[in-house]
């Protein structure tokens, strides 16, 4: 499994779409530290706020490039048919499919954490000094917990890729999600708090939990957790739908009734 979930991250290190979303990231990341695109008025009251402000300004173009990047290298092989051969090598179909999905949480990992520290190094450049408000073990939740958001995605963008098999049209479906997690928020009765499946959406979970965990005091709330447990559940749910898919719904099944 590890030499081909290997394979596949070589295969995405020479994809000019990854590397242009890998640049993006990180540029965008230093420059949200030196711009002023949000209240650093309220670092003067909720200092452990400072580093936290980067999962909640890159929240929505994280989450868009992490659907376009996914659905993109999911897809990929059944848009250049090339899916048939990887298998007639004797690769299992679940290995190919869970490989594939490894090789892309790992690649997001990494860009959220390399993004992550060069929001804070840049911040430290700019301010003179390092941030120590926060505990360290409590931003280590909050990175994990808001890292299996964008983990849900890349998920759920993969089993569309199998359902779809369609690069353009995965794309188009995972970022419509996106557009409407957004109107459905928008159209939210005003004042009433956000509750159900709504709340726990990746992408609100991602804009809400500075406000309503960091800024009260809830990061080890049983709440927050729960944020972390439900995208945990998305990755599980999404994974195993599109693993079963591919494997009893496989292109070569349905080009050739026959191919077992």
């Amino acid at each position: 499994m590890g030499k081909l979930v290997g394979v596949e991250l070589r295969k995405m290190s020479r994809c000019r779409l990854v590397w242009g979303v890998a640049l993006f990231i990180l540029g965008t990341s230093s420059l949200t530290a030196f711009k002023d695109t949000y209240d650093y008025a309220a670092y003067t009251r909720y200092a452990n706020f400072e580093y936290m402000m980067y999962t909640h300004a890159t929240a929505r173009v994280f989450s868009a490039l992490t659907i376009l990047v996914s659905a993109y290298v999911g897809a990929e092989d059944f848009a250049m048919r090339t899916v048939q051969n990887v298998l007639s090598v004797g690769i299992g179909r679940v290995k190919y499919y869970v490989s594939k999905l490894l090789a892309q949480m790992l690649f997001i990992f990494g860009l959220y954490g390399a993004g992550a520290a060069l929001y804070v190094g840049s911040r430290v450049i700019l301010t003179g000094g390092l941030n120590r408000a926060m505990p360290a073990g409590e931003y280590l939740v909050i990175f994990l917990v808001t890292f299996l958001q964008l983990g849900a995605y890349v998920a759920m963008a993969d089993l569309v890729c199998v359902l779809i098999r369609n690069q353009a049209a995965a794309m188009a479906v995972g970022e419509t999600w996106l557009y409407l997690s957004l109107v459905l928020r928008v159209f939210w009765m005003e004042g009433t708090p956000l509750t159900g499946i709504v709340a726990y959406e990746p992408l609100t979970v991602l804009e809400r939990f500075a406000d309503d965990y960091v800024g009260t005091g809830k990061v080890f709330s049983g709440e927050f957790f729960l944020c972390g447990l439900c995208a945990l559940c998305i990755i599980i749910l999404s994974s195993a739908l599109g693993c079963f898919w591919f494997v009893y719904k496989d292109v070569q099944q349905a080009a050739n009734p026959m191919v077992r």
